[in-house]
């Protein structure tokens, strides 16, 4: 029973996941009061924002930042929130669905035992501060 309940849950977070990797697609194609259209810069703003924190989420477990804890941020939760962290950078509205979703992404990794819940909190550092640092950083002007 308890096999299946985990295959129930992994499908889940995979589905959740999926489904905010599309909304972060579509987000630049739905009109937003608080940014313009430029959606290619969306899109490469927020693929390197996640990119680069899945990236340190997996690093976190091959190097084992928290000894004898291989598991060590979650990576489900990390796209997750970083996914959901570009949305509410497009728009704050997005909000009221990122993190819904975010926050059941998070409740089924701790319940089909993938995680523990300092694993998803180390996904909070993970999954929003390489998207918020990508949306938010200004060149300076040459000179």
């Amino acid at each position: 029973m308890f096999a299946e309940l985990s295959v129930m849950f992994g499908l889940l977070t995979n589905a959740l996941n999926a489904l905010l990797l599309l909304l972060v697609a579509a987000a630049p194609l739905l009109p937003s009061p608080h940014k313009p259209s430029r959606s290619v810069a969306f899109w490469l703003r927020s693929g390197l924002g996640i990119g680069i924190g899945v990236v340190l989420a997996e690093s976190g477990k091959h190097f084992q930042v928290w000894p004898g804890r291989d598991s060590f941020p979650s990576g489900h939760e990390t796209l997750a929130l970083a996914a959901g962290t570009c949305l509410v950078v497009r728009n704050p509205r997005w909000l009221a669905v990122a993190l819904p979703l975010a926050a059941v992404q998070a409740w089924a990794l701790v319940a089909g035992h993938f995680h523990r819940p300092l694993d998803i909190a180390g996904a909070l550092v993970t999954g929003v501060l390489p998207p918020l640092a990508c949306h938010f950083y200004k060149q300076r002007p040459a000179g």
